[in-house]
């Protein structure tokens, strides 16, 4: 006599290795998103301090997110205050003519971001962590500088070239994608 289907036996088993299989790539998928919305997180903050540069130098002063996207210098999402898995807030600094942005991951699970009129871009060292105020000293204590980390500037990469804190009047970027400077 042949048997038609399969055996209890046989369904469980395939049961069980999906499972397993799920168990081990939940995870690691769960884990590459978050990635992936921390790394726009910190191209988001990027965007923020390139437009704030680029408004102040047509209008002299720094403003919040809402004025800048409706102003059209970042999208409305940004505008909002939320895009991609992160909250993003615009921190009024009592010195004149300084600005500085956080994102932090709206489930507390992805770094925290920060950047400054400097142009120093900071990742928290722990995930889930509030912003800092204002810092004298770009990068400092819970804060580590992403990339051309120096001194009290930090820097960040900008289109090819690094971005470095400066102090004086104006933004500039080499053409051949050197070293960029925001200068105040």
């Amino acid at each position: 006599m042949k048997r038609k289907g399969f055996t209890l036996i046989e369904i469980m088993i395939v049961i069980m290795v999906i499972c397993l299989l799920s168990a081990v790539s939940i995870p690691i998928i769960s884990r590459a998103r978050v990635t992936g919305q921390e790394t726009n997180a910190a191209t988001n903050l990027n965007s923020i301090a390139l437009a704030e540069i680029q408004r102040r130098s047509l209008n002299g002063t720094f403003v919040d997110l809402t004025t800048l996207s409706n102003e059209k210098y970042i999208d409305s999402l940004l505008g909002n205050g939320a895009k991609q898995g992160y909250s993003y807030t615009m921190f009024p600094v009592s010195t004149p003519n300084r600005f500085h942005a956080c994102a932090v991951h709206q489930q507390g699970q992805g770094h925290s971001f920060y950047i400054d009129d400097r142009g120093a871009l900071c990742r928290s060292v722990n995930p889930g962590q509030s912003c800092p105020s204002y810092q004298a000293g770009a990068c400092t204590g819970q804060w580590a500088g992403l990339t051309g980390s120096s001194g009290s500037g930090g820097g960040v990469v900008i289109g090819g070239g690094i971005a470095t804190g400066a102090t004086g009047g104006a933004s500039s970027m080499s053409p051949s994608g050197g070293e960029a400077h925001f200068e105040y």
